[in-house]
C-alpha cells in the first residue's frame, strides 16, 4: 500500500483493508529498535538492485507479480517514489479506460489483469464455457479451487482456455513493461513473485 518512509504511517493498503495506520508506531510499542519501513515491493526492487540481476545498474525497475502488482524503482543507488510516496504504484497504473474495478477505487488498473488473483478470477469466470478445459479437472470440477498455477499449467499443455487466459495476461504484462520503458527508460526491468515462476513459457 501506500506509506509514508518518513513517518512509517501507511496512509492506504487496499489488500489489508487499511487506512491511516501509523504502523511504525505501533512496532516501536513491541519491538526496542529503529523501526524502517517502505512498501513491500519497493524494498523488493532495492534488493535486487543490491544483490540481484540488476545489480550494479544505474536504473532498474522490479515487478513483483503475485497476489497483487507491486514495482520498485531505482535510480542511481536510491530507491525513487516519487513526491508523495506512490511514485512505485506500478500495479495501480491505468491499463484500460473504465476497466475492471480495483480494490483501490479505480478502475482498469494492471493489478485486475496482472496478478494472480486477477488471473484466479477470469478463470473462475470463464471456465464453465470450457467444460473440457484442463483447468476443470485441475481443480477437480470446482472453479473455487483454482489458483494461478493451474491456469499456466494448462496454457503449457495447450489447453485452450488455459493459454487465452495465459495471452491476456502476457498482452496486459507487455503493455505495462512498454510504458515503463516509455516514460522511464530503465536500464532493466526484473521480474520477480509467484506468477514469474511460470519461467520461461
Amino acid at each position: 500500500g501506500v506509506v509514508d518512509p518518513r513517518t512509517g504511517h501507511v496512509a492506504f493498503c487496499p489488500n489489508l483493508g487499511w487506512k491511516d495506520v501509523d504502523f511504525a508506531g505501533e512496532m516501536r510499542k513491541h519491538i526496542d529498535k529503529p523501526v524502517y519501513m517502505d512498501n513491500d515491493a519497493t524494498v523488493a526492487g532495492l534488493a535486487e538492485n543490491v544483490a540481484g540481476v540488476s545489480a550494479g545498474a544505474h536504473s532498474s525497475v522490479f515487478l513483483t507479480l503475485g497476489t497483487g502488482v507491486g514495482g520498485g524503482i531505482v535510480i542511481g543507488g536510491k530507491v525513487w517514489s516519487g513526491f508523495h510516496g506512490v511514485g512505485s504504484e506500478i500495479g495501480h497504473m491505468i491499463i484500460e479506460m473504465d476497466g475492471n474495478p480495483c480494490n483501490c477505487g479505480n478502475r482498469g488498473c494492471l493489478e485486475r489483469y496482472c496478478s494472480a488473483t486477477a488471473i484466479i478470477l477470469a478463470a473462475r469466470a470463464a471456465v464453465n464455457q470450457y467444460q473440457d478445459s484442463a483447468i476443470m479437472v485441475k481443480c477437480e470440477g470446482d472453479p473455487m479451487k483454482i489458483n494461478a498455477k493451474m491456469v499456466f499449467d494448462a496454457a503449457k499443455e495447450g489447453d485452450e482456455l488455459g493459454l487465452k487466459l495465459f495471452n491476456e495476461y502476457v498482452k496486459a504484462l507487455s503493455t505495462t513493461i512498454v510504458n515503463i520503458i516509455h516514460f522511464l527508460d530503465p536500464e532493466v526491468i526484473a521480474l520477480g513473485g509467484g506468477v514469474s515462476k511460470a519461467g520461461d513459457f
